[in-house]
C-alpha cells in the first residue's frame, strides 16, 4: 500500500504564486479607489492642446486653352498628261432602230447517268426525299463524304 506523503514545508512554490496574485489584485483595487491610476495617466500622457487654424483658400487656376484647330490644305490634283481620243458618234436619238439578232449557241446536252437505278427494297424510305434539290439537278449520286473521317481517304 502506498502512502501519500505531504510536503511539510510552510510555503511551497505554488503557495508563493498564489500570494503574489492575491497581492496584485489588492493593489489594483486600492489604486482605483484612491485615484492613483488617474494621476499616473496625467503624468504619463499630458492633456492634448488644440489650436484653431484658419483654412487657406486656394485660387483656382484657369482651365487650359483648347487645342489649336488644324486645317487641311486643299489637295490639288494636276490634270493627266495622257489624252484619250474618243471616236465621234452621231448624235444620240430616241428613235428605235432595228438590230439584227445574233443566234445563241445551243444549250449543252443534259448529262444522263448511264447507270440504272436500283429499285428500293421493300419497307425502305424513298432516297429521293433526302437528296437536296441542287444535287438532284446536277445528277449527283452517292453518299456524302464524312466530315469526321481521318486518314488518306479523307484528304
Amino acid at each position: 500500500m502506498t502512502v501519500y506523503v505531504h510536503d511539510s514545508q510552510f510555503m511551497t512554490r505554488r503557495g508563493v504564486v498564489l500570494v503574489a496574485i492575491i497581492g496584485l489584485h489588492v493593489f489594483i483595487a486600492w489604486a482605483i479607489a484612491t485615484g492613483l491610476a488617474r494621476r499616473a495617466l496625467e503624468v504619463i500622457a499630458p492633456p492634448i492642446q488644440t489650436d484653431i487654424v484658419e483654412e487657406r483658400k486656394l485660387e483656382k487656376e484657369p482651365p487650359p486653352p483648347p487645342p489649336p484647330e488644324f486645317q487641311k490644305p486643299p489637295v490639288e490634283v494636276p490634270p493627266p498628261d495622257v489624252t484619250i481620243d474618243l471616236p465621234v458618234e452621231a448624235p444620240a436619238t430616241t428613235a428605235i432602230t432595228a438590230v439584227a439578232a445574233t443566234p445563241h449557241p445551243p444549250a449543252p446536252p443534259v448529262h444522263t447517268s448511264s447507270r440504272k437505278r436500283a429499285a428500293p427494297a421493300k419497307n425502305f424510305p424513298n432516297s429521293e426525299d433526302f437528296y437536296p434539290a441542287a444535287s438532284k439537278r446536277l445528277n449527283e449520286e452517292g453518299a456524302r463524304p464524312c466530315m469526321y473521317a481521318s486518314g488518306p481517304a479523307a484528304n
